[in-house]
């Protein structure tokens, strides 16, 4: 008994450490192909994950979309998102895909994300319904308008401005557990807009474990936003009262004829790993399930 007690005890080290860095990992790219990832980040800024984009879409009658997705489920990511203006003003938008679940052989998800508009941000939140990854190029996804809820289309937000040729905003997406009697309006997310620091590095700072912090701390944070939308349950077709964890990533939509280069610097995820124990008295080991 004893030694299972001590094998247990390595075992759950272990696990911790796997957990630590598999919950990080990106694997899956829908449509194109485009994003490059980093799931060591880059210490010299603080990032925990990054992300890059730097795509020239030669086809100037088709989008070129593509999304980079984590191997694992997760509750909620806090990023900082930047667009290169050099090239172009308005050469697509950069985003976070998140609540993405597949069905049928199609795609349910929920896009929040920026564009600049002469050299404006512009924001915008939407949910798609059963969209299949043949159809990443067409408008809309190939959808129709019933299966698209815009949450928010595109709106101007003048209080994030351009700075030395750069676009930037930090976006927060945190899952919440409905408050009410499982509603069809109770929340499902809140989507925080951010103006960045002064530096990447101070950036990263502030926003370092915030998926952990609450009361006054959290509340100090979130009233910085310049930002604040609410999506209830209805808005991503949620029946849970819980706190939805579905699969989650970067998002680039490149437009027709137009290069896009852009990074994604990861603040903050909130990781909830998958880890099935089995332990008996003769059966000392750990099964694993990322």
């Amino acid at each position: 008994m004893k030694t299972t007690k001590i094998v247990m005890a390595i075992s759950a080290a272990a696990v911790m450490a796997l957990s630590a860095t598999g919950c990080k990992q990106a694997g899956t790219s829908l449509g194109n192909d485009f994003l490059s990832y980093n799931s060591k980040g880059d210490s010299a800024i603080g990032a925990e994950a990054t992300a890059t984009i730097n795509f020239t879409n030669e086809n100037a009658d088709e989008y070129a979309r593509g999304m980079k997705l984590f191997d694992n489920k997760k509750k909620g990511i806090t990023a900082m998102m930047t667009m290169d203006l050099s090239e172009d003003t308005n050469p697509g938008a950069m985003s976070i895909v998140f609540d993405l679940e597949k069905k049928d052989g199609k795609y349910n998800f929920c896009l929040a994300g920026f564009k600049n508009n002469s050299g404006k941000l512009n924001y915008y939140i939407a949910y798609y319904n059963g969209v299949a990854e043949a159809d990443f190029d067409k408008y809309n996804f190939g959808v129709l308008e019933g299966s698209r809820t815009d949450i928010a289309n595109f709106t101007e937000l003048g209080t994030i401005t351009p700075s030395n040729g750069k676009l930037s905003c930090v976006m927060e997406i945190e899952a919440v557990k409905a408050d009410g009697e499982g509603n069809e309006d109770d929340a499902a997310y809140n989507v925080y807009i951010y103006a960045p620091e002064a530096t990447e590095a101070a950036t990263m700072t502030k926003f370092k474990g915030i998926s952990n912090k609450t009361g006054e701390e959290l509340k100090t944070i979130h009233n910085t936003a310049k930002k604040t939308v609410v999506i209830n349950r209805k808005q991503v077709q949620s029946s849970s009262t819980k706190v939805i964890e579905n699969k989650m990533g970067f998002y680039a939509n490149v437009y027709g004829g137009k290069t896009l280069n852009g990074t994604w610097l990861v603040a903050d995820m909130k990781h909830e790993a998958n880890v099935a124990k089995t332990v008996s008295d003769d059966d000392s080991f750990i099964k694993l399930n990322f």
